[in-house]
């Protein structure tokens, strides 16, 4: 599943503190900043925003 939000680097953070397991920390990327964790039922989360041109 795909999040797209304004700061993934904080909304990556609530999620681990959430409990979910970082697959991937927040980097840029392909014009994204992005990020994916894995939450507890095992859904895996791209947390992301496009970087500004």
């Amino acid at each position: 599943m795909i999040f797209t939000v304004p700061d993934p680097d904080a909304m990556l953070a609530k999620a681990l503190a959430s409990g979910a397991r970082e697959v991937f920390a927040v980097e840029e990327a392909h014009g994204w900043r992005l990020g994916r964790v894995v939450d507890p039922f095992g859904h895996h989360w791209e947390i992301r925003r496009p970087l500004a041109s």
